[in-house]
């Protein structure tokens, strides 16, 4: 790799929506670049979205002209699906809802039943390990990626809290 520097997002005068499908493609090329050709390939279809990013231009015509290589190891989008919690929706990893309903019925059913009995039928419920669970419990939030995203809703990738 060279040590030019790369071209950042469109300057200050730019408009919002220039500078927003800049950012979009360049998240797109990321998960390209990881082997994840997907959202690069929903850029391409939107007729709407300006291909403003030089560094997405240069990867596409480099591969065309020496062909498009995946890495090995490729990496995986998460899907995300929204979780309703203490009145608050947290959008998290589809592999973390089971444990997530699983926590939620713990701290909906500890009061009337105890701490070790809501964890076992959750567990049972789940078909989880009731010590597996605790230790679920035992972890902060920040461990599963759940904090208030600054800017929620310019990918469907998003973390965060739907106000």
């Amino acid at each position: 790799m060279s040590n030019v520097p790369l071209p950042g997002p469109p300057d200050d005068e730019s408009d919002d929506d220039s500078v927003a499908a800049w950012h979009e493609w360049h998240y797109a090329l990321d998960w390209a670049r990881g082997g994840d050709f997907i959202p690069l390939a929903e850029c391409l279809r939107r007729s709407d979205l300006p291909l403003n990013n030089d560094d997405v231009r240069n990867w596409l015509a480099s591969g065309l002209e020496n062909g498009f290589k995946k890495p090995r190891k490729t990496k995986k989008r998460p899907q995300y699906v929204p979780f309703e919690l203490e009145g608050r929706r947290f959008y998290l990893d589809a592999r973390y809802l089971k444990i997530f309903e699983a926590m939620k019925q713990v701290s909906e059913t500890r009061e009337s039943l105890g701490e070790d009995m809501a964890i076992a039928n959750a567990a049972a419920r789940f078909e989880m390990e009731p010590e597996d669970l605790r230790q679920h419990l035992r972890r902060p939030r920040s461990r599963w990626g759940l904090s208030p995203a600054k800017h929620d809703g310019m990918f469907d990738g998003v973390i965060g809290l739907k106000d």
